[in-house]
């Protein structure tokens, strides 16, 4: 019986809005194989759908790894896209047997072409499993880094035992994990050693987080940076070193590769940072820049390092912690954004409190450096606020601010609130009705999510 017998095309056999409406005396009529065009003799399940079709299937179980443990097994066409979600982010701890990962990578190469993302922790936290990746960095891409999460710190451990701890677990193969393109290091001891050991894996991450790792001074973290030789965004959750160790020269073993993108959390000491990277240079390419001013030197800090950048800059986040009055701080740096004529877009960070902190932070200063803006290209303005501060963000004066000029260009305000289950904050019908008297008297969009 040939296809047409059937009532078939086989043309279109491959779409499955052709099995639609099939009777079950037609399906198993055409289980037997054409004798023209050797149809495949099953046309039912994911034999029928189109290689894309059927990936993207696959893509809508990515968070389901039992199902994707099943698809693996089901059949060879499918074991590709399976293995492409299973081990996409991968996260070895020295609490889990980071060994069988290697025995794993060195006897199946294959594996290796999926991992995308890795994640190396020095804690010994005893939860989860070298193959159940966090892919938490992609879904808080754009977040603040300390938003929701618990910091986490290094125990102690001597960087020399970290540093053998890393060619114990890392593949035989260097070129295993070239496909890698983020690394996060978690919990651990910071050193020239332990950077060796990452150096001739990594060869093809562009992007680096750092959550909770400690060294003795800058230049291990400089170090670091080295190894690593493409990588253009660096995100720090929590990076401490010690304040008086000096600065040894970076390795300039990257060539022409700069960063674009650096963001910091509150527990970073943006001034040793910033001074460096405008003394040798480094910011040059930099167009995305996020940070937590925690003090005058801080501010001082922040405002030269916009002024270095001039026009460049295109993306600006900008939060406060542990300060009692940012206006006052703001207004003695005389921090404004009237240098940055290049931003597109800028995050805010709103918190009037913060966890263990005895501060109260009035939120007057973003109409402050909001009416110290000079871009003509800005387009976006996003505030990270958590819902119970929402009643001491100043409306009005946001209103009278975005009116002006100046924000001609501007497209739309979002507003990114932390829901609370607290009592006395508003609830969310109240959070869209509050923040709607913008979209009343602005010419744009204002957008609550």
């Amino acid at each position: 019986m040939t296809c047409q017998d059937r009532g078939l095309d086989p043309s279109i056999l491959g779409a499955p809005q052709e099995l639609v409406g099939c009777s079950q005396a037609t399906l198993a009529s055409a289980a037997a194989p054409c004798s023209r065009c050797a149809t495949p003799n099953v046309v039912l399940g994911m034999r029928v759908v189109p290689a894309e079709v059927r990936d993207h299937i696959i893509d809508q179980l990515r968070t389901d790894r039992t199902s994707l443990e099943a698809c693996s097994l089901t059949c060879h066409a499918w074991l590709p896209r399976a293995r492409h979600h299973l081990f996409k982010s991968v996260k070895v701890d020295r609490c889990c047997r980071g060994e069988s990962f290697k025995a794993l990578i060195d006897g199946s190469p294959t594996i290796a072409r999926h991992i995308r993302h890795v994640e190396l922790s020095g804690a010994r936290s005893g939860t989860g499993s070298w193959w159940s990746g966090d892919d938490r960095y992609a879904r808080l891409s754009g977040w603040w880094p300390t938003l929701g999460q618990r910091m986490q710190r290094q125990g102690g451990t001597d960087s020399l035992e970290i540093a053998e701890w890393l060619r114990t677990i890392l593949p035989k193969s260097i070129t295993a994990l070239n496909r890698v393109t983020r690394l996060t290091l978690t919990s651990l001891h910071i050193s020239a050693d332990v950077a060796e050991a990452l150096k001739p894996h990594f060869v093809g991450v562009v992007e680096l987080v750092i959550n909770g790792c400690q060294g003795l001074s800058f230049s291990d973290f400089l170090q670091l940076r080295s190894a690593i030789p493409q990588v253009r965004s660096i995100r720090v959750v929590e990076a401490r070193w010690l304040p008086h160790a000096g600065i040894a020269p970076e390795p300039t073993t990257h060539g022409n590769v700069h960063v674009t993108t650096l963001e910091f959390s509150r527990k970073i000491d943006i001034v040793t940072v910033f001074d460096f990277l405008v003394r040798t240079g480094r910011h040059a390419k930099l167009t995305s820049l996020s940070c937590f001013v925690t003090s005058h030197a801080s501010a001082k800090a922040l405002k030269n390092m916009l002024d270095t950048l001039g026009s460049n800059l295109e993306h600006l986040g900008i939060g406060f912690s542990d300060v009692r009055d940012p206006t006052e701080i703001l207004r003695s740096c005389d921090l404004t954004l009237i240098s940055s004529t290049g931003l597109r877009s800028i995050r805010i960070s709103c918190a009037t409190t913060e966890r263990f902190s005895t501060y109260r932070i009035s939120l007057s200063w973003i109409l402050h450096i909001l009416s110290r803006v000079a871009s003509p290209v800005i387009h976006e303005i996003v505030f990270y606020i958590p819902q119970r501060d929402l009643s001491a963000l100043n409306l009005d004066g946001l209103i009278a601010v975005f009116s002006h000029s100046r924000y001609r260009s501007l497209q739309r305000i979002v507003f990114d609130v932390e829901l609370s289950h607290a009592q006395n904050v508003l609830h969310d019908d109240e959070v869209r009705t509050r923040l709607s008297v913008l979209n009343r008297s602005l010419k744009f969009n204002a957008i609550c999510r």
